[in-house]
């Protein structure tokens, strides 16, 4: 639900420059979102994306049986203009990457909160059980418009410091029982590579994870490539 919530809140930020970029009038410098459009630029809240994790590395048979998603927003991006159409981009992102089982696993601690690890749920009836981590991502790019302002494509390299992480199992034994453990400890510095196409505002984007979020032995051990769709605000 707060996932929903997120980007219902992103898409109605994005309605006044997304209708300006379907019209091809540049988005307004005036508006909140945006200041300036001369050789640097800064602008809230650019982008906002949403995409599934496809493992690409070798894993323990029970790790196979989370479904992983993303959901990333961008809070600022600094554009610094090279030539007419190029720009390189400095931002700052939040990502929530989860981690989720439904059905016969369940994500289980061990020794409270040193790590995680996946089981047979045996007789107990779960709901689901989510493992989250909240990153914060420093993302340094490269963007080229392709004739028209309206398509162009962006490459990054992405530092990720990875923030919380929090661990919600939900299950049924005569009445819903939550089970929250927060506080598993991550890899403090990570990175990705993104490349993204879009036009009129609408994308999508690729991501490759070369490195685990989680040492081996604390947490599940995915190195993956995503593929999902990005919304975006133009300057």
């Amino acid at each position: 639900m707060k996932r929903v919530s997120i980007l219902l809140a992103a898409l109605l930020i994005a309605v006044p420059g997304l209708m300006a970029q379907s019209t091809g009038i540049p988005f307004n410098s005036n508006t909140d979102f945006s200041l300036g459009r001369g050789p640097i630029s800064f602008q809230a809240i650019s982008y906002v994306g949403w995409g599934f994790h496809v493992p690409t590395n070798q894993m323990a048979p029970e790790q196979k049986k989370a479904v992983n998603s993303e959901l990333f927003l961008n809070i600022v991006e600094l554009r610094v203009h090279l030539y007419e159409q190029g720009h390189i981009t400095l931002g700052v992102d939040w990502d929530r990457d989860c981690y989720r089982l439904n059905n016969n696993y369940k994500w289980q601690p061990i020794n409270g909160n040193e790590g995680v690890t996946i089981i047979h749920r045996g007789s107990e009836r779960v709901r689901k059980s989510n493992l989250i981590v909240n990153t914060f991502s420093f993302p340094v790019g490269f963007e080229h418009k392709f004739g028209s302002w309206l398509l162009r494509a962006d490459a990054a390299l992405d530092f990720n410091l990875n923030a919380t992480t929090r661990l919600k199992i939900e299950s049924i034994e005569g009445e819903k029982i939550k089970s929250v453990v927060k506080g598993i400890p991550t890899r403090t510095l990570t990175c990705h590579f993104t490349a993204a196409v879009s036009y009129g505002g609408l994308g999508i984007y690729a991501r490759f994870n070369p490195i685990p979020q989680f040492e081996e032995g604390i947490g599940p051990q995915y190195r993956a490539v995503t593929i999902g769709l990005i919304l975006g605000l133009g300057m």
